[in-house]
């Protein structure tokens, strides 16, 4: 009897040791809730080092699903988003309103939509991905390229951290097509005057196309990008002030240095009447989005104050000044 039992554990752990390494639940968990900070701040690449080991290993469990549902909705897998969110849900149905996971499945659908038909671009090394409708769109995709290339390298000079690898630049036929893959309304986007957004580690635009007399699209894809790389380098942790401060004020770089950051003539108008009434806008009330102003004069304002504060931080310490601020909150430092 002793003998057959100790074979019994013996031939157990031969089995064990053929199945290769488990994660117990509590490791699990913990490695769970590391993928899911690391998206939270932006740092991809980690939190894709953890979930693909995770959902080999436990490929039915709905909390892994979610998060990598959330993870290839960033690195632009559309369709594989919209499994992992629909297969999360359909094991584990939504439980209220602080449920993120079907609001996340609709923008995921909402997008694979929107860009099914779209043609990809890559520059020759393959760094950078342009997306845009067929048909004359694509006289954009060139100009695009050139323009994502100069700007990360030019804002790579003053915040530090890296882009995503590819880094993807969506272009949208209109305003309307925007709102459908963002969490902004129509309404939201023509009241504001937003044509562009950075998120989910990609930026998107509306075609000059759209608007009567266009609009200086290639500066829009600098302010964009410097809104990625700040939130990269401060893993998510700058306020929208800082944000949109240091995107319009570093927005040119791609076509020409930095100067003193002084405001246009109108821009200086607007803050002048606004400082001489006292209607200021508090910074408190850009959160969470200038987008969401109650007019395209008051987001115009509110980015005069962030932009005349900002360029004078930096006129003031210096090329390195906002690299150094981005580490400081990475650090866990307060903006203010």
């Amino acid at each position: 009897m002793k003998c057959a039992h100790g074979l019994g554990l013996l031939l157990a752990a031969c089995l064990m040791s053929l199945a290769g390494p488990t994660r117990a639940p509590a490791q699990a968990q913990g490695e769970l809730l590391e993928a899911r900070r690391a998206l939270d701040h932006l740092d991809v690449e980690r939190a894709e080092r953890l979930l693909e080991l995770l959902s080999s290993q436990r490929p039915g469990d709905p909390r892994v699903l979610a998060q990598l549902g959330r993870l290839r909705l960033h690195q632009g897998r559309y369709d594989d988003a919209t499994r992992a969110l629909a297969r999360s849900l359909a094991l584990s149905p939504a439980r209220g309103d602080h449920d993120w996971r079907p609001v996340t499945l609709e923008l995921a659908q909402a997008t694979r939509e929107a860009t099914a038909d779209f043609v990809e671009e890559r520059s020759a090394d393959g760094r950078y991905v342009v997306l845009h409708p067929a048909g004359d769109q694509a006289l954009l995709a060139p100009y695009a390229l050139e323009t994502l290339r100069r700007a990360d390298q030019a804002l790579r000079r003053e915040l530090g951290g890296h882009a995503p690898i590819p880094l993807r630049l969506e272009i949208y036929a209109s305003p309307e097509d925007l709102a459908r893959v963002s969490p902004l309304t129509v309404e939201e986007i023509e009241t504001s005057g937003t044509i562009a957004l950075s998120k989910w580690d990609r930026l998107m635009i509306t075609s000059p196309r759209a608007l009567i007399r266009g609009y200086p699209w290639r500066d829009t894809i600098g302010h964009e990008l410097a809104h990625l790389l700040l939130a990269r380098s401060t893993q998510n942790r700058a306020p929208v002030w800082l944000q949109e401060g240091v995107a319009k004020l570093l927005e040119r770089t791609w076509r020409q240095p930095l100067g003193s950051g002084e405001l246009d003539p109108a821009s200086r108008g607007l803050l002048y009447e606004a400082a001489r009434d006292g209607a200021l806008i508090p910074f408190s009330r850009l959160h969470p989005s200038i987008a969401l102003l109650p007019s395209q004069r008051q987001a115009a304002l509110a980015f005069a104050e962030v932009t005349s504060f900002v360029g004078g931080y930096r006129s003031r310490l210096g090329l390195g000044c906002l690299e150094e601020l981005a580490a400081r909150l990475r650090a866990g430092d307060d903006a203010r």
